[in-house]
C-alpha cells in the first residue's frame, strides 16, 4: 500500500527533521547488550575532523560520531558511485514498512535465474517475509531480494519505483535505484553521505538492527522440506565481535568492495562507510583505529 498524499507530506517533513538534525537523539547511547539498543535517530551533516593515520584504498568514505551527530571524517563523500548490495538496505526498508513479517511469499520461477550470491530458493516454495529478509540482510541473498520485490510490486521495475519514491521522501537527492539487489546499472547509484543517512534511518527499525547483527540464521520453507542456513557476509562481526554490530556489505564489478559498519569504541557508536575499496575490511579497521587513536 502506497502512502497517501497527506501521510507522504507528514513523513517527509518528519524524516527531514530527523535526518538533518533539527531533532536531537532522545537519549545518550550506551554500550549495547543487543543490537536493538543502538540507534534512536539519524545525525546532521556537521563536519569535525579526525586524523586518519593510515591510507585507505576506498574511493569514498565517511565516518559519523552518532552521539554528537558530527561527520568526523569524509573523503569524496558526495560523489555518486555504484553501491552494490548496499541497495538492499532500501529494499529492506520498503518491505518492512509495507509488509508484515509473517506474510507468506511464494518463490517465483524467475528467482532461479538470479545470479550472484543466492540462498538457492526453489520456485513454488513458500517462505515468510521474515525468513526472506533474514536471507537478504545476513547473507545478502539476491534471489531472496528478487522474490520479495516480485511479491511486493509484481515486477522489478515497479519495485524500483517504490525505492526511488522512498528515497525522495527521505531527501536523498543523489541516490537512485534500478533494482532491489544492487546489480550495476547507470541508474543505480548513491554517495557515502547519503548511504550513511539511509543507514541511520534504517537502524531505527528494530528488525533491521537485529538481523544485520546476526552472524548466521536458519530458515525453512513452510512445507518443512527445505532448510537453509545463511551466513553473514560481514567478516567484522566475527573477527571483532566486541566492536562491530552490522550493517551491510556490497560487491560488484562497478562498485568494488563496499561496507557500511556500525561500531563502538569506548562506549560510543560510530557509523563507517567505505565505497569502491580494494579491501573493505582493512579500510574500515584503519578508520576505526584512527577513531581509537583520536579518543585516547
Amino acid at each position: 500500500m502506497r502512502f497517501s498524499t497527506t501521510i507522504y507530506v507528514m513523513f517527509r517533513a518528519i524524516s527531514s527533521l530527523l535526518l538533518f538534525g533539527a531533532l536531537s537523539p532522545v537519549a545518550p547511547f550506551t554500550q549495547p547488550q543487543e543490537m536493538s539498543d543502538l540507534i534512536t535517530v539519524a545525525s546532521p551533516p556537521v563536519e569535525s575532523r579526525i586524523s586518519v593515520l593510515e591510507d585507505i584504498s576506498a574511493s569514498g568514505a565517511l565516518v559519523i560520531d552518532i552521539d554528537s551527530g558530527k561527520v568526523i571524517y569524509s573523503y569524496a563523500a558526495d560523489l555518486r558511485r555504484p553501491m552494490g548490495s548496499l541497495a538492499k538496505i532500501m529494499t529492506a526498508i520498503v518491505i518492512l514498512e509495507e509488509r508484515d513479517l509473517n506474510e507468506v511469499v511464494v518463490v517465483p520461477k524467475s528467482a532461479q535465474e538470479v545470479e550472484g550470491n543466492v540462498a538457492r530458493l526453489l520456485p513454488g516454495e513458500r517462505y515468510t517475509v521474515r525468513d526472506l529478509l533474514l536471507s537478504v540482510l545476513i547473507a545478502s541473498a539476491n534471489d531472496a531480494a528478487h522474490t520479495l520485490a516480485i511479491h511486493h510490486s509484481g515486477g522489478i521495475a515497479s519495485f524500483a519505483d517504490v525505492m526511488n519514491e522512498r528515497a525522495k521522501i527521505l531527501g536523498l537527492k543523489k541516490t537512485h535505484f534500478d533494482n532491489p539487489i544492487g546489480f550495476d546499472s547507470t541508474n543505480q547509484y548513491s554517495t557515502p553521505r547519503e548511504l550513511a543517512w539511509l543507514s541511520l534511518y534504517a537502524l531505527k527499525n528494530e528488525t533491521i538492527k537485529e538481523f544485520t547483527s546476526k552472524r548466521s540464521a536458519t530458515i525453512q520453507d513452510l512445507a518443512g522440506e527445505h532448510t537453509i542456513t545463511v551466513h553473514s557476509t560481514n567478516r567484522l562481526l566475527s573477527s571483532h565481535p566486541s566492536h562491530f554490530f552490522g550493517l551491510k556489505t556490497g560487491t560488484t564489478d562497478g562498485a568494488g568492495q563496499c561496507l557500511i559498519s556500525l561500531a563502538y569504541e569506548k562506549g560510543k557508536p560510530y557509523l563507517l562507510v567505505v565505497l569502491k575499496s580494494s579491501d573493505r575490511y582493512e579500510d574500515t579497521l584503519r578508520l576505526f583505529r584512527s577513531i581509537s587513536a583520536s579518543s585516547a
